[in-house]
């Protein structure tokens, strides 16, 4: 898998390789329906649900929203 190092001016989004074997079976969606983003799962248990920490903010605070509508 291709990483570009933090100091890359670039930034990370300029670091794609597509993924082949095993790696293939690790892309996935983000699960925040508004995200359509798509990444490699790279957590050892495989359990990754969103494609940034953005993302699972999102849903966070979606959530934290919905909790308390409901209250």
């Amino acid at each position: 898998m291709a990483v570009a190092r933090s100091d890359d001016p670039r930034g990370y989004r300029h670091a794609l390789r597509l993924p082949r074997g095993d790696e293939a079976g690790a892309l996935r969606r983000a699960c925040l329906p508004a995200c359509e983003r798509i990444f490699v799962d790279i957590s050892r248990p495989g359990t990754q649900r969103f494609c940034s920490t953005e993302c699972a903010n999102r849903a966070a605070v979606r959530r934290h929203r919905d909790r308390a509508k409901a209250s």
